[in-house]
């Protein structure tokens, strides 16, 4: 029965990373239906949790807390989507530690993760820059973040070692990834991609390799460039046009003006925030159209503003969670740092104390500890996009944070499992 129940949740996930129902819905609108079939799907599997040893902790405070600041809030229904959201990410996590058991179905579950990646940077190809029939990615400046990911989740895995499969995958994932992000034509994603490459440098104990595998990634960058733009001009231009229109004028002084919003709304109330999703709808009565006229932007007047995003995911939680939240918050991921270190002493301590990235190539290409050290830094890079692409997007209520924070304490727990007292290497159930 678990084996069923943990196929199924594999089908979930399958159904919840690729949308295939909206794939399918797109292009043939009277089948849109098969798009929520996976909700029940998820019902099911959490039910089914209720006759087993499952862990109903994780997540909970915060969203118990997301619950009490949007009963507080002005506009209800403006959070209530977004509660289901969270919602469904705890229901995702707590079938998740019940049937994803063991570290070799983790690591199953990551390598799907890696294919979606590359299923969305072909789509990303074929349709410009985005994908047209996902409800999210169709738009350029949410398909380039998405893309920074892939390449984050991507690169340590060149240094896993594995078959001649697994490498094609994570070249094919860092790769893709890399056009995408030049075909959307976004600077936010193409700043969040030059820094992460400076930080995957410094974190990389072999300079030389790491080196290589980012002039590598150059290459392809500046080749994408000149393969789907003449001589490179229209792309050099536009991010030209978007570095000047970054000031304290156009785009750039927009997201200012929002953000002086943010903070008003954060003392509007500094406790438990203005609500879930409610920073839009209070955006009219934080400003006036006597204020927006002494700025050079593109703002019309207050009452248009009305529904608009805050355009930073880190200071959304001050704004709508306040205080009280921003400790929930950041104690989630200080779990997630804690656990990420903790996973890697568990490693090296199984490894001699002396397990580097620069040493894979000491160790047998089936070890699975190996490839569970280069998972544990992917889901690291992934957060650190999560915190660069957070300072111009709202990626609060995403997906990808969760799933990042989900699999780090999964892995976590898989790990302690499979590693024992007695030193033991993980074993392949």
């Amino acid at each position: 029965m678990n084996k069923n129940l943990y196929r199924l949740t594999i089908v979930y996930w399958v159904l919840f990373l690729f949308k295939p129902g909206w794939l399918i819905g797109y292009y043939v609108p009277s089948l849109i239906f098969l798009a929520g079939i996976n909700k029940y799907i998820l019902v099911f599997l959490f039910v089914s949790t209720f006759f087993k040893k499952a862990d109903y902790k994780f997540l909970l405070p915060f969203l118990i807390l997301c619950a009490i600041s949007l009963v507080l809030a002005d506009n209800t229904g403006a959070g209530r989507p977004y509660l289901k959201l969270l919602f469904q990410y705890y229901m995702l996590a707590v079938v998740t530690f019940v049937y994803v058991d063991d570290y070799k179905k983790t690591n199953f579950l990551l390598n799907i993760i890696i294919c979606h990646f590359i299923f969305y940077g072909l789509w990303g190809i074929v349709q410009n820059g985005k994908v047209d029939w996902h409800v999210r990615l169709n738009e350029q400046n949410a398909f380039g973040p998405y893309m920074v990911y892939g390449v984050a989740f991507s690169f340590f895995r060149l240094f896993s070692p594995g078959s001649i499969v697994e490498r094609i995958v994570a070249y094919s994932a860092l790769f893709l990834g890399l056009i995408g992000i030049v075909l959307t034509f976004n600077m936010g994603s193409l700043l969040a991609v030059s820094i992460l490459g400076i930080y995957l440098f410094i974190r990389t104990p072999n300079k030389l390799k790491s080196l290589l595998y980012l002039c590598l990634m150059f290459l392809v960058f500046i080749g994408t460039i000149n393969y789907f733009t003449p001589n490179g001009t229209d792309y050099f231009q536009e991010i030209d046009r978007l570095i000047n229109d970054s000031g304290s004028s156009g785009m750039g002084g927009e997201r200012l003006f929002l953000w002086r919003c943010g903070i008003r709304a954060f003392l509007r109330n500094p406790i438990f925030g203005v609500g879930l999703n409610n920073f839009g709808v209070l955006l009219p009565r934080l400003t006036s159209d006597a204020e927006i006229s002494m700025y050079d932007i593109s703002f019309q007047s207050a009452g248009a503003l009305w529904g608009f995003q805050l355009h930073n995911s880190h200071l959304q939680v001050l704004c709508e969670l306040g205080i009280v939240g921003t400790i929930f918050f950041s104690l989630l991921l200080k779990n997630f740092i804690s656990n990420n270190l903790y996973m890697r002493s568990i490693i090296r301590r199984n490894e001699g104390n002396n397990l580097k990235l620069s040493h894979l190539k000491q160790f047998d290409k089936k070890n699975s500890l190996i490839k569970a050290y280069v998972n544990i830094y992917a889901l690291e890079n992934c957060m650190v996009v999560y915190a660069i692409c957070g300072l111009f997007y709202n990626l609060l209520f995403y997906p990808e944070l969760w799933i990042l924070l989900l699999l780090n304490e999964n892995l976590k727990r898989n790990l302690q499992k499979s590693v024992g007292n007695d030193g033991a290497k993980p074993v392949d159930k």
